[in-house]
């Protein structure tokens, strides 16, 4: 483990089967950090396109963590085995597992895309993934992958507002705006990014379907 000045510990590596370029002239490369252990984990990504949909993904309540770049060896037309590199591979908390191909719609129309995948799909194992899933820009919701990202970069505990915003949460009776209950809070905007993190915890649900925003309403989840 490095141990850089100042006492700062850095995310545990990618778990990509295979490297990732960091840097590329005129291609999206990215990272960003997953909640894995104590320090959690970097992921590496190749597109913007992938970049969403890992937000996306980690913001869903059944995901318990996702692997990029992970490896499964198939059996081609040719009678070779060959590698293909998934860009996640999706665990649930059910234990289930899905290997996800992304793929803008515009690179799917030769049909080859699909072809391979559902080849390889014939051939998975289960030590590997239950199923593979193609995903695109047109299965990104938008108003979702909004909020997905809001929960990114709000996920960070501020643990005694966050008592405070659980406390008035369980208060409530019917539906409330944002704005109103960060009010009852009385910590700014910190009880804003409380209110955000019980909503991604699923204590609290959004009326409707929005971005969230001061106006959004919420009211408290029936098991709480």
């Amino acid at each position: 483990m490095m141990l850089f000045p100042g006492g700062y510990t850095p995310p545990t590596p990618s778990l990509a089967a295979r490297e990732v370029a960091l840097v590329s002239k005129g291609h999206f490369t990215g990272h960003l950090i997953v909640d894995d252990g104590d320090l959690g984990r970097v992921v590496v990504v190749e597109s913007h396109l992938e970049m969403m949909w890992a937000v996306y993904l980690l913001s869903l309540p059944g995901v318990d963590t996702i692997i990029e770049q992970a490896v499964f060896f198939w059996m081609n037309d040719l009678g070779k085995l060959v590698p293909k590199y998934f860009d996640f591979l999706v665990i649930l908390h059910n234990g289930r597992r899905l290997a996800c191909e992304v793929k803008p719609t515009a690179r799917l129309e030769s049909g080859r895309v699909d072809r391979e995948l559902r080849k390889i799909s014939a051939q998975m194992t289960p030590d590997f993934a239950d199923e593979v899933r193609l995903l695109t820009e047109k299965g990104l919701d938008q108003i979702s992958l909004y909020n997905a990202e809001m929960f990114m970069g709000m996920r960070d505990a501020d643990p005694e507002v966050d008592d405070v915003a659980l406390s008035e949460a369980r208060k409530l009776r019917g539906a409330v705006t944002m704005a109103d209950l960060t009010r009852l809070i009385a910590r700014g905007g910190r009880g804003f990014r409380a209110l955000v993190r019980l909503i991604m915890n699923q204590v609290l649900r959004i009326v409707g379907h929005e971005r969230i925003a001061p106006t959004t309403r919420v009211s408290l989840k029936e098991d709480f």
